[in-house]
């Protein structure tokens, strides 16, 4: 959901930073995980004051919606796919 700047971005406690950049570096935010400190959640801690990822990361899923973060990651798609397949042909 690291892509969604724009969820947070108004928000009264931005604090501003390099995101656009970032999101414009790493399309596929799947490929943004490469360190413990450069972690989606870590990089959002130092753009939103208080941000608190068991808080704020299911709100902004659900504001983005299941879709379109199945399109901007394959490999949580994918994953959701393998996990419903069974109970489609049931």
């Amino acid at each position: 959901m690291y892509w969604e700047a724009d969820h947070y971005e108004g928000d009264l406690y931005y604090s501003g930073g390099s995101d656009r950049k970032i999101i414009e570096e790493y399309p596929n935010p799947e490929l943004l995980n490469d360190g413990s400190e450069t972690a989606p959640s870590k990089r959002l801690t130092k753009l939103i004051v208080g941000y608190q990822k068991t808080l704020h990361g299911p709100l902004i899923a659900e504001e983005t919606g299941i879709e379109r973060i199945r399109k901007k990651c394959p490999r949580f798609s994918q994953w959701i796919d393998r996990m419903v397949a069974p109970f489609k042909n049931g």
